[in-house]
Parts: C-alpha cells; sequence; structure tokens
C-alpha cells in the first residue's frame, strides 16, 4: 500500500504543470528561459532541444554570480584573511577558484591554458579582473556547448572523459568552494550573496 501511494505520489509530481521559479540568479542569468506574459518561465524552442546543456549553463551561471559578489563584497583587508592558520587566505581562495576556471574549461576546449593566482595572489582589484576573465573564459566554452557536444570524449586529468562530465564536475567544484567562501564571509560578519534577501 505504501508502495502504491508513493507511485501515486511521483505521478502526480510528474504530470504537475505548475513551474518551479527559479532562483533570481538563476533567472537574470539564463539564456534559454523567458518569461511569459502572465509571469511564468518556460524553456525557449531552442533550450527544449538542449536540456542537458541548458541545464549545465543554468547550474554554471549561478555560482559563477554568487563568487563574484563575494569577491566583490570582501573589504580589501578580509582578503588575507584565514579561519585557520593552516588554510588558505580568501585572496588564494578566490585565486584558487580562477584557476580553477582555466583547468577545467580548457580541458572541455582542448587547449593548455592555466594561470597560478592561488601561489601569486594580487591584490583585491587585480584578483577581481583576473576571476571575471577566468569566469569569461568559461563563458565562451559554456555557450559553445550543446547537447551533441555532450558526449564527445576529452582528456581531463589524465582520463579520456565526456565533455558535459567536465563541465558538470568543473560547476560542482565551484559550488563547493562557494561553500567555503560563505564560511570566511560569515566569519568576517558579512552576509554571502546567496543568502541576501531580495529587493
Amino acid at each position: 500500500m505504501k508502495r502504491i501511494a508513493i507511485c501515486l505520489l511521483v505521478t502526480a509530481l510528474a504530470t504537475n504543470e505548475t513551474a518551479i521559479p527559479l532562483p533570481p540568479s538563476a533567472a537574470a542569468y539564463s539564456p534559454h528561459v523567458a518569461a511569459t506574459s502572465n509571469g511564468n518561465r518556460e524553456a525557449s524552442a531552442v533550450a527544449d532541444s538542449d536540456p542537458l546543456s541548458r541545464e549545465a549553463v543554468s547550474d554554471y551561471r549561478i555560482v559563477r554570480d554568487y563568487i563574484v559578489r563575494a569577491a566583490e563584497k570582501m573589504p580589501e583587508e578580509g582578503y588575507s584573511f584565514k579561519p585557520t592558520p593552516e588554510i588558505r587566505n580568501f585572496g588564494q581562495l578566490i585565486g584558487h577558484i580562477a584557476d580553477d576556471q582555466y583547468r577545467y574549461c580548457a580541458a572541455a576546449r582542448g587547449d593548455t591554458t592555466s594561470t597560478k593566482f592561488e601561489t601569486n595572489t594580487p591584490p583585491k582589484a587585480e584578483m577581481l579582473t583576473a576571476l571575471k576573465a577566468a569566469f569569461a573564459y568559461c563563458d565562451a566554452t559554456y555557450d559553445a556547448m550543446n547537447d551533441g557536444l555532450a558526449t564527445r570524449m576529452v582528456i581531463f586529468s589524465g582520463r579520456s572523459v565526456p565533455e558535459l562530465t567536465v563541465l558538470t564536475r568543473h560547476a560542482g567544484h565551484a559550488w563547493e568552494h562557494y561553500g567555503n567562501v560563505v564560511i570566511y564571509m560569515r566569519l568576517k560578519g558579512l552576509v554571502p550573496p546567496s543568502s541576501e534577501k531580495s529587493k
């Protein structure tokens, strides 16, 4: 009986046509989502042909937005802050995130672009410029992605993997480090972008 109830619930959810609203950041950055006249959001015809790529792009753009806003919000003096002596300071963490944009997206693109901002971290203003340039590099990678290329094999960390796998791991890695960023910000008395109240 319990199994039947669960099946009925899953069926009801699967056939429910009421869309779950995207977070404001997702709506702002997703090129595949359009607002309708009644305020609902619907996927465009183009997006429907590339559902895997659409979701990868959406996930990446949300975390990209949060990280850039966090890096902007942290004061200059906060860039040298370490929660404990053994770990990276905030500037090194942002540098690591910038470096990883090239590590992952270069693999997806089949080139060898790399940087070393984590080990040679510039002051805040320069680090922000570098971070935004790193994300712009990945923007171009995601913009070129479509479901037809999702299974194209590329070399990443010495292994041959599908291009879409590289990009989903990339976004997951960025989310992991955004979690680190949140802790640094909270310890400095700052509200992370993902917790800011929308106006």
